[in-house]
């Protein structure tokens, strides 16, 4: 059996794709698999993979089917005992597999391990790090503020990922963040590693900061709403029959929109690009971010995040949902 399957999923990834697989191929552990899943591409990427010579590389081309298929579509065809994740704009550090490898190994009781990453701006070069804690109670603490780690940095079992069926389809962002909540939901263990073990794209087109409906922080919070329910032995809103969902989902919009959870990640949003301007001397730039800031929110300096609390504001969701329902039932 191979040990490690890294599923990369991609789409019009030309500028990036050969630099990831290239990565992965330089590893100092050579027992793996790397599939690629082509969610439809539309430039010359499959070119570029057709270029590289390797019999570990398995592309497979299913049209545009979405990301969380083309990741449940990695899962099913990969052999290896361990799933490694790595985007198609993000570098796989040389000791990143053999060290992961290592600690599922060693230690059965963890389920999925992941690291920190270094981050790089679109040219390679090295802006900053993540710092993500190690130990599992402090990570699920992260995970209910909203703030999961990079999910091109994790590797977990196979069997685990199988055994709760995989990504969730009706996630259209947090699709990671969502199959974090699903693995946590069966009782699993995560271990971090401290030191960087990726190498994270992050800029301006990044797929998490082009996010004009704040959709990652609307599944987020959902996924944190149907984690709740099942811990409490109720049924998930995210596993609710295509009827119920539309209707349940139309109350959730007006609610997140109620909350402003929106217009307050966008101003936090405003403010880390206010700074970045100023990093470079841009003040006009900077000045109107500022201004437009204030616009949204104000007081947008006073609570972390979207200003969500995981707690209190599920509570508040669930009561809101009931008795809209009992309303409607009234009607």
């Amino acid at each position: 059996m191979t040990t490690v399957s890294v599923v990369t999923t991609f789409y019009n990834a030309s500028s990036t794709i050969r630099g990831t697989i290239e990565s992965i191929i330089k590893s100092d552990f050579d027992d793996f698999e790397i599939i690629l899943v082509d969610d439809g591409s539309t430039d010359t990427s499959t070119e570029i993979i057709s270029e590289i010579n390797d019999s570990r590389i398995k592309l497979y081309k299913p049209g545009r089917v979405g990301r969380s298929i083309a990741l449940n579509i990695g899962i099913d065809k990969a052999v290896g005992k361990y799933i490694a994740i790595l985007d198609a704009d993000d570098l796989c550090l040389r000791s990143r597999l053999s060290i992961q490898v290592s600690m599922l190994d060693s230690h059965p009781e963890y389920s999925l391990v992941y690291s920190n990453a270094e981050l790089i701006d679109f040219n390679g070069d090295l802006i900053g790090f993540t710092s993500f804690p190690e130990c599992h109670d402090e990570i699920v603490k992260c995970l209910f503020d909203l703030n999961p780690f990079p999910h091109s940095s994790v590797m977990y079992r196979r069997e685990c990922a199988l055994k709760i069926g995989g990504y969730n389809t009706r996630c259209e962002k947090s699709i990671d963040y969502n199959f974090y909540l699903e693995l946590l939901s069966e009782e699993v263990f995560f271990k971090g590693v401290n030191d960087p073990l990726i190498q994270l794209r992050n800029h301006e087109n990044s797929w998490g900061k082009n996010d004009t409906k704040a959709l990652q922080i609307r599944f987020g919070i959902l996924g944190l709403i149907n984690f709740y329910q099942k811990q409490h032995d109720l049924q998930g809103i995210l596993e609710l029959d295509d009827q119920n969902w539309k209707s349940t989902k139309l109350i959730f919009d007006f609610w997140f929109g109620k909350m402003r959870f929106q217009q307050q990640i966008q101003a936090k949003h405003l403010f880390a690009g206010a700074k970045n301007n100023l990093r470079h001397f841009d003040f006009i730039k900077a000045t109107k971010k500022l201004f437009d800031l204030i616009g949204l929110d104000p007081w947008f300096w006073r609570y972390r995040g979207c200003n969500f609390i995981y707690l209190r504001d599920v509570k508040y969701f669930i009561d809101f949902l009931d008795n809209k329902l009992k309303n409607t039932e009234k009607l």
